[in-house]
């Protein structure tokens, strides 16, 4: 189980790794990689962890060899840290499980083992993209309207065959390459990965547009708060405030919090407003659990 972030993403991602059950994932090795010049955050990340028994290994990366990549308002540099993860990781591993930091575990456990196929990898449409219609454009196959785009927060690895493959270096040499790449490493990976990764349920990376619905929230194996608005932001999150507590609990005071933002009046009156929206039926929805149930049973 893999993190990569900087040193303000590093306390959301410390906590998503200890929200995955200690007990079920005993045997599953956690590492949380920080993107960071500072030796000394480090050493006090590690020091923190070993003082609070968690059971993560935290080292340092690093990602100078992408500082010429796109820089987007959504996208840290340290996004593309994944890419180079072969360089830091046991190539003996049957699986990577690499997961964005914006996430928690979901009610239902993951199966490591799960049938790839033959595939490199294993990952879940990017809902955002299925919305828009727009996977086609971003895979530059403009006649396959059935192409299939993925999110890149949540990804099941085949380890040996994404070694073999070298398909980190292949997504950096396309992002080298001038190609269109409006998300950045998750469009170079789509890319260089088109035909080898399997749809893997929702459920695996349940992102936040689908958390209006009761039953995918109950099926989710990850949670995925995708968007710029995250639970942590109390004034900006616009859906369950169940998550914002939760991250109220874990993050408010944490040593390592650069992002815990809390509610405003102004914020409060906005989050009335929308619930009467809601129940007025006044703000029209997707029915993503009818999308889910068709494409998936």
């Amino acid at each position: 189980m893999v993190y990569v972030c900087d040193e303000d993403f590093f306390a959301p991602s410390l906590v998503s790794c200890q929200s995955f059950n200690a007990k079920y994932y005993d045997d599953v090795d956690r590492y949380i990689f920080i993107c960071t010049e500072s030796d000394d955050f480090v050493e006090h990340a590690r020091q923190y962890c070993a003082e609070n028994k968690i059971n993560a290994q935290v080292l340092k990366m690093d990602i100078t060899a992408a500082k010429d990549f796109p820089v987007l308002a959504h996208l840290h540099p340290a996004a593309y840290g994944r890419l180079f993860l072969q360089d830091y990781l046991d190539p003996t591993y049957a699986r990577v499980l690499y997961i964005d930091g914006d996430t928690l575990s979901g009610p239902v456990n993951i199966d490591f083992d799960v049938h790839l196929s033959g595939k490199t990898l294993g990952a879940v449409q990017d809902i955002g993209v299925v919305a828009s219609r727009a996977a086609a454009r971003l895979l530059n196959r403009p006649a396959e309207q059935d192409a299939k785009y993925f999110n890149s927060g949540v990804l099941l690895i085949d380890w040996p065959k994404w070694c073999a493959q070298g398909t980190g270096p292949s997504c950096v040499e396309y992002l080298n390459s001038g190609a269109y790449l409006p998300y950045g490493d998750q469009c170079a990976l789509n890319n260089v990965c088109a035909d080898n990764w399997v749809d893997l349920h929702p459920s695996w990376n349940t992102q936040t547009d689908l958390l209006s619905d009761p039953g995918l929230v109950q099926a989710a194996r990850v949670f995925h708060f995708t968007g710029a608005a995250k639970p942590w932001q109390r004034d900006l999150w616009k859906h369950d405030v169940t998550f914002s507590k939760y991250y109220e609990k874990t993050l408010k005071g944490h040593p390592f919090d650069a992002i815990f933002r809390p509610s405003t009046v102004k914020s409060s009156f906005k989050r009335c407003f929308r619930a009467l929206g809601k129940i007025l039926g006044l703000k029209k929805m997707r029915n993503w659990a009818a999308w889910v149930s068709e494409h998936y049973g």
